[in-house]
């Protein structure tokens, strides 16, 4: 599958010069470009969706530190992938916290717990269907947002 990257993220985010006219975007030669080609290439390779960003379908391409954002179109259109963001991983790593409602909770008293969980942005709870090693039982409910690793690593040193 092409992957081409958007004029924005090529000036912005990636920091290089826009190319002539007769340069192919999807040809560029950077290491970022050319991770989420080869990660796109095989239509049949899963891809990990940006969880935290819930209006439009994105999926993440990680390359050490980097971290790119790909939106897919129609598998029929010229450009069938788009590299729309890239940017440094900040803090070293990536803190994911998942929380767990069993029974039945009013949905008021769900957004009091998921707001008072520290080092998440009350507004990015994204709610899902499955667990790791199964589905998620009706009487259950399963919220995901990333957590600030400083916030994350404050909460583990309070925990030994």
């Amino acid at each position: 599958m092409t992957v081409r990257p958007t004029l924005r993220c090529l000036r912005e985010d990636l920091r290089l010069p826009i190319p002539s006219a007769t340069t192919q975007l999807d040809q560029i030669e950077h290491p970022l470009p050319a991770k989420a080609r080869e990660q796109f290439a095989d239509p049949h390779i899963p891809h990990e969706r940006i969880r935290a960003i819930d209006d439009t379908v994105l999926f993440k391409v990680k390359i050490g530190r980097w971290r790119e954002a790909v939106h897919c179109d129609n598998p029929d259109a010229e450009i069938p992938a788009w590299l729309v963001s890239a940017g440094l991983r900040e803090d070293g790593h990536e803190t994911y916290v998942a929380i767990r409602i069993t029974g039945s909770v009013p949905p008021e008293f769900t957004a009091v717990i998921l707001h008072r969980v520290p080092g998440c942005a009350p507004d990015a709870w994204f709610p899902e269907s499955s667990l790791p090693e199964r589905e998620v039982m009706p009487a259950e409910q399963v919220w995901s947002n990333m957590m600030d690793p400083k916030e994350a690593a404050r909460l583990l040193e309070d925990h030994d």
